[in-house]
Protein backbone atom coordinates (compact mmCIF):
# COMPACT_ATOMS: atom_id res chain seq x y z
CA UNK A 1 0.00 0.00 0.00
CA UNK A 2 1.22 3.86 -0.64
CA UNK A 3 1.22 6.70 1.62
CA UNK A 4 2.48 8.84 -0.58
CA UNK A 5 0.34 11.88 -2.11
CA UNK A 6 0.07 11.50 -5.87
CA UNK A 7 1.51 14.82 -6.49
CA UNK A 8 4.91 13.57 -4.63
CA UNK A 9 4.58 10.22 -6.40
CA UNK A 10 4.60 11.36 -9.55
CA UNK A 11 7.54 13.78 -8.73
CA UNK A 12 9.18 10.86 -7.04
CA UNK A 13 8.10 8.48 -10.46
CA UNK A 14 10.39 10.83 -12.62
CA UNK A 15 13.12 11.45 -9.98
CA UNK A 16 16.72 10.64 -9.78
CA UNK A 17 17.19 9.34 -6.01
CA UNK A 18 21.12 9.28 -4.83
CA UNK A 19 20.95 7.94 -1.21
CA UNK A 20 24.23 7.82 0.57
CA UNK A 21 24.59 5.26 3.61
CA UNK A 22 26.16 2.45 4.80
CA UNK A 23 25.55 -0.88 4.86
CA UNK A 24 24.67 -1.55 8.84
CA UNK A 25 22.80 1.71 9.29
CA UNK A 26 19.54 0.95 9.87
CA UNK A 27 17.48 4.26 9.27
CA UNK A 28 19.61 4.06 5.87
CA UNK A 29 17.82 0.68 5.40
CA UNK A 30 14.60 1.52 6.35
CA UNK A 31 15.05 4.85 3.86
CA UNK A 32 15.74 2.49 1.11
CA UNK A 33 12.75 0.31 1.80
CA UNK A 34 10.33 2.72 2.06
CA UNK A 35 11.31 4.32 -1.44
CA UNK A 36 11.66 1.01 -2.83
CA UNK A 37 8.00 -0.08 -1.08
CA UNK A 38 6.11 3.40 -2.20
CA UNK A 39 8.26 4.37 -5.28
CA UNK A 40 7.16 2.72 -8.73
CA UNK A 41 8.89 4.44 -11.32
CA UNK A 42 12.31 6.92 -11.25
CA UNK A 43 16.28 5.93 -10.81
CA UNK A 44 16.98 5.06 -7.32
CA UNK A 45 20.92 5.20 -6.70
CA UNK A 46 22.48 3.68 -3.04
CA UNK A 47 26.06 5.29 -2.47
CA UNK A 48 27.67 3.01 0.03
CA UNK A 49 30.07 5.17 1.94
CA UNK A 50 32.39 2.91 3.84
CA UNK A 51 32.81 1.02 -0.09
CA UNK A 52 33.86 4.80 -1.02
CA UNK A 53 34.95 6.64 1.61
CA UNK A 54 36.56 9.69 -0.26
CA UNK A 55 33.47 10.47 -0.84
CA UNK A 56 32.42 11.51 2.37
CA UNK A 57 34.62 15.23 2.52
CA UNK A 58 32.37 16.46 -0.22
CA UNK A 59 28.82 14.93 1.03
CA UNK A 60 29.59 16.89 4.22
CA UNK A 61 30.36 20.16 2.14
CA UNK A 62 27.15 19.92 0.58
CA UNK A 63 24.87 18.59 3.90
CA UNK A 64 26.93 19.66 6.46
CA UNK A 65 26.17 16.63 8.32
CA UNK A 66 27.97 13.12 9.38
CA UNK A 67 24.98 11.59 9.96
CA UNK A 68 23.66 8.97 7.13
CA UNK A 69 21.45 8.45 5.62
CA UNK A 70 21.48 11.39 3.36
CA UNK A 71 18.77 11.65 0.49
CA UNK A 72 19.22 14.19 -2.76
CA UNK A 73 16.01 14.07 -5.31
CA UNK A 74 17.18 15.13 -8.89
CA UNK A 75 20.45 16.41 -7.50
CA UNK A 76 18.34 18.76 -4.41
CA UNK A 77 19.61 17.89 -0.74
CA UNK A 78 16.46 16.45 0.86
CA UNK A 79 18.00 15.33 4.22
CA UNK A 80 18.18 11.70 5.90
CA UNK A 81 14.63 9.32 6.94
CA UNK A 82 13.32 12.07 8.67
CA UNK A 83 13.52 14.16 6.07
CA UNK A 84 11.89 12.03 3.45
CA UNK A 85 9.09 10.70 5.75
CA UNK A 86 8.06 14.69 6.60
CA UNK A 87 8.47 15.42 2.47
CA UNK A 88 6.14 12.36 1.53
CA UNK A 89 4.04 11.48 4.38
CA UNK A 90 5.01 8.48 5.08
CA UNK A 91 4.48 7.66 8.50
CA UNK A 92 7.39 6.75 11.06
CA UNK A 93 5.72 3.55 11.89
CA UNK A 94 5.73 2.28 8.40
CA UNK A 95 7.04 -1.63 7.65
CA UNK A 96 10.49 -1.64 5.86
CA UNK A 97 12.63 -4.07 4.20
CA UNK A 98 15.82 -4.69 2.71
CA UNK A 99 17.18 -2.64 -0.15
CA UNK A 100 21.35 -3.16 0.07
CA UNK A 101 21.34 -4.60 -3.33
CA UNK A 102 21.25 -1.76 -5.30
CA UNK A 103 24.71 -0.05 -6.38
CA UNK A 104 25.28 2.92 -8.17
CA UNK A 105 28.26 3.36 -10.78
CA UNK A 106 30.07 6.38 -10.14
CA UNK A 107 29.57 8.00 -13.32
CA UNK A 108 25.93 8.34 -12.38
CA UNK A 109 26.49 10.49 -9.62
CA UNK A 110 26.49 14.43 -9.66
CA UNK A 111 29.87 15.43 -10.52
CA UNK A 112 30.34 17.53 -7.19
CA UNK A 113 30.24 14.57 -5.74
CA UNK A 114 32.18 11.98 -7.78
CA UNK A 115 34.92 13.74 -9.03
CA UNK A 116 37.44 12.58 -10.94
CA UNK A 117 40.34 13.49 -8.64
CA UNK A 118 38.31 13.33 -5.07
CA UNK A 119 40.53 16.35 -3.69
CA UNK A 120 38.61 18.84 -6.08
CA UNK A 121 35.06 18.01 -5.14
CA UNK A 122 33.41 21.41 -5.17
CA UNK A 123 29.17 21.33 -3.49
CA UNK A 124 26.83 23.13 -5.70
CA UNK A 125 25.23 26.08 -4.42
CA UNK A 126 22.24 25.16 -2.86
CA UNK A 127 18.97 27.16 -1.80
Amino acid sequence: FCFISLSVMKVLNRATLSIFSTPTCPSCNKLKALIAENVEGGVVNVIDLEAHPYRRPSLLSVTERFTVPQLFINNVFIGGLEEFQSYTGIPSGTPSGDMSVFAVPASSLPSYLSPADPSKAVPPLLP
